[in-house]
C-alpha cells in the first residue's frame, strides 16, 4: 500500500511537472505544491516555488511569497513564515496576497507569547489546506476557545461553506463577531455576503458589499467586494 501511494505521488508530481514545463500556467504550480504538501515535503514545495518566482506577474509573484510562507508556518518554521509574510507586504503591498499576509502577521502579533497555541493553530489550517476536514474541525474547535478564537471561528467557517452547511457557517462567524469585535480578520463580512449570495439572500449580500466597498474603498478586501458587485452586474 504505500509503495502504491509513493508510486502514485511520483507519478502525479512528475505528469504536473512536464506540464508546468511545457506550458507556464500558475495553476499546475498551486496544484504542483499542493501535491507536495499533501506528503508533508515543505522544503520541496518552496524549492519548487523559488524556483518559478520570477516566471510570471506581480499577482503570482505576491502569491508565490505567501505560499511560501504558508508553507514553512505549516512546517511550524515560525520566524522564517513571519520573515516571508513580512516580504510579501513590503515587496507586493497592492497584491491581493499583501492583505493574506497582513492577516497572518496579526495571527503572529497575537499570539507572540504563546507558541504553542501558535503551532497548533499551523496545524490545524495545514490540515484544511490539504482538505482533511473533519481533523481541521476538531483541532480548530478546540482553539476557539484561545486568544486566537477568530481565526479558528473563520476557518471554521470556512469549512462548512465547502461542505455547504451554510447555517453553521453563518454561525460560526456570527460567534466569531460577537466573542472578537475588535478582530482584524475583514475577510469575516466578505464571507457572510458570499453564503447570503449563494443561500438566495441577494438583498443582503448585495448590501454587505456595498458597505465593504465604502468602508475599505483602498483596502483588498473593499476591492474584492466591489470586483464581486460588478460581477453580479454582468451575470443579470
Amino acid at each position: 500500500m504505500i509503495l502504491f501511494l509513493l508510486w502514485q505521488f511520483s507519478t502525479q508530481s512528475d505528469s504536473l511537472e512536464r506540464l508546468l514545463a511545457s506550458d507556464l500556467q500558475f495553476h499546475y504550480l498551486v496544484e504542483l505544491n499542493q501535491l507536495f504538501l499533501k506528503e508533508r515535503l515543505f522544503d520541496s514545495a518552496c524549492v519548487l516555488l523559488k524556483k518559478y518566482a520570477d516566471c510570471f506577474g506581480i499577482e503570482e509573484q505576491a502569491q508565490i511569497n505567501l505560499l511560501i510562507g504558508d508553507n514553512l508556518f505549516f512546517q511550524t518554521e515560525l520566524i522564517r513564515a513571519r520573515e516571508e509574510y513580512l516580504k510579501t507586504v513590503a515587496k507586493y503591498p497592492n497584491a491581493r496576497a499583501a492583505n493574506d499576509a497582513l492577516e497572518r502577521l496579526h495571527l503572529f502579533e497575537s499570539v507572540r507569547n504563546d507558541t504553542t497555541t501558535l503551532k497548533r493553530f499551523a496545524r490545524a489550517i495545514y490540515l484544511y489546506e490539504i482538505k482533511d476536514w473533519e481533523s481541521a474541525q476538531d483541532s480548530l474547535k478546540n482553539l476557539s476557545r484561545t486568544g486566537i478564537g477568530d481565526y479558528a471561528w473563520y476557518y471554521l467557517a470556512l469549512i462548512y461553506e465547502k461542505r455547504g452547511e451554510y447555517n453553521q457557517a453563518l454561525s460560526a462567524l456570527e460567534q466569531l463577531i460577537r466573542d472578537f469585535p475588535a478582530s482584524r480578520i475583514h475577510q469575516t463580512r466578505l464571507l457572510v455576503a458570499e453564503i447570503y449570495l449563494k443561500t438566495g439572500k441577494k438583498k443582503e449580500g448585495v448590501k454587505i458589499l456595498e458597505e465593504l466597498v465604502v468602508k475599505y474603498p483602498n483596502l483588498p478586501v473593499g476591492i474584492r467586494a466591489k470586483e464581486r458587485l460588478k460581477n453580479l452586474v454582468q451575470i443579470q
